[in-house]
């Protein structure tokens, strides 16, 4: 009998490859004509570092968003690479600048979707107050930076969700959708928790008026409000059976829609 145990391990971090190319001037004997070899697009100078090193700080950047001096760090203690902050900011202009016509298709798709949601939101840059606007779909995002917080984006069409800015409205071509999730974070006069309770009670009243077939939840009950880790008779447990509850009474079932589907059946 043989026993066997496994052990799942990452390979040791590389040290920093140079690959030494070189380009060979020739001159023909006969004739005196001299012909030179050409370096590869990547070789650029005298000294650089490759693709693949500016790949590895663009996901760090941008996908991780390790701040440059951290990226600096990481690289040196992995890979012994000796890099500077400022040089990994190029990278990453150089890289932003690649990716120009990729980001101005996300914006014009946006911008053309039957439904997409803008917001703006503070952000410093070299210390400089700046804000970063956003119009995304539930594909795609598209961000925009901008000195100003009105500088919003523009020549949208279709219907725009956001949350009361003034500027939104002055948009032409569009309809516009306000933010519940705005709504409710407003609960501080009764008029507002009053509609606060018709929102969560109208997300759960939905389905009825569409018609569809469905299925209330039945308490204890996992929702919006709360997850299914929630302790059985919890506050946040009785606020949801409260909202479903409050649905079946004030809207009803549609005809030809049961409230409670049966049970499909057992498989032998």
């Amino acid at each position: 009998m043989v026993d066997k145990r496994e052990v799942f391990g990452l390979p040791d971090p590389q040290p920093l490859r140079v690959t030494n190319h070189r380009a060979y001037e020739c001159r023909c004997e006969k004739c005196g004509a001299s012909v030179r070899g050409e370096f590869p697009d990547v070789a650029t100078g005298p000294v650089q570092y490759g693709l693949n090193v500016a790949a590895v700080v663009a996901y760090l950047s941008g996908e991780q968003d390790i701040p440059e001096d951290q990226i600096s760090r990481l690289l040196h203690d992995l890979h012994c690479i000796e890099i500077s902050a400022a040089t990994i900011a190029t990278m990453q202009q150089r890289k932003a600048a690649d990716l120009a016509d990729f980001t101005d298709a996300i914006g014009q798709a946006v911008r053309a979707a039957a439904v997409k949601h803008g917001d703006e939101t503070g952000l410093r840059i070299g210390g400089i107050l700046s804000w970063l606007q956003v119009a995304a779909t539930t594909l795609l995002t598209f961000y925009l930076v901008t000195l100003k917080r009105g500088e919003i984006i523009v020549d949208m069409m279709g219907v725009l969700v956001h949350d009361h800015f003034r500027p939104y409205f002055g948009l032409e071509g569009l309809s516009h959708a306000l933010c519940n999730a705005h709504h409710l974070e407003i609960e501080k006069e009764q008029w507002a928790r009053d509609m606060a309770k018709f929102l969560r009670l109208a997300c759960h009243a939905a389905p009825l008026a569409r018609g569809g077939s469905v299925r209330f939840p039945s308490w204890p009950y996992s929702g919006p409000d709360t997850d299914a880790s929630s302790p059985k008779g919890s506050a946040s447990m009785k606020r949801n059976h409260y909202w479903t509850q409050s649905a079946r009474k004030s809207v009803g079932t549609p005809k030809g829609v049961r409230a409670t589907p049966p049970n499909p059946p057992a498989q032998s």
